[in-house]
C-alpha cells in the first residue's frame, strides 16, 4: 500500500553523490512516512540515478534536468513542478534533515 505524500522534499543535485546518500537517508529517517523527495539531477557526471535507486523506496523520485535548463534555481523549479504536495521543504544534496523536520512543517 502506498501512502500519499503530505510534504515534498525538493532536492537539486549536481554530483556530490556521497553527500546525497546522507541527505536521502535523512529523509528515510523522518518520523512520518507521508513524504516524497523529488531529486533533480542537474547534469551530473556522477551516478546520481544509481544512488537514488539503490534505496529502493518509491518516495524517492529521480528526474534528470532537461538539456536546456541548468543551475540550482532551475533544478528547484523543476522539482517544485513535479511535487505532489503544496508543502515544500528544500533540501540541498549536502544537507541532512532533523528526523522530525517533515512533521514540524506539517
Amino acid at each position: 500500500m502506498s501512502i500519499e505524500p503530505r510534504v515534498s522534499f525538493i532536492v537539486p543535485v549536481r554530483n556530490r553523490v556521497v553527500e546525497l546518500r546522507a541527505a536521502l537517508a535523512s529523509c528515510l529517517a523522518q518520523s512520518i512516512d507521508s513524504w516524497e523527495a523529488v531529486v533533480i539531477d542537474d547534469h551530473s557526471e556522477e551516478d546520481v540515478a544509481g544512488v537514488v535507486s539503490a534505496f529502493s523506496d518509491s518516495r524517492l523520485r529521480y528526474f534528470r534536468q532537461s538539456s536546456e535548463l541548468r543551475g540550482v534555481a532551475a533544478a528547484r523549479e523543476s522539482a517544485i513542478a513535479r511535487a505532489h504536495t503544496d508543502i515544500l521543504i528544500t533540501l540541498d544534496a549536502d544537507d541532512i534533515n532533523h528526523p522530525h523536520r517533515a512533521h514540524r512543517c506539517l
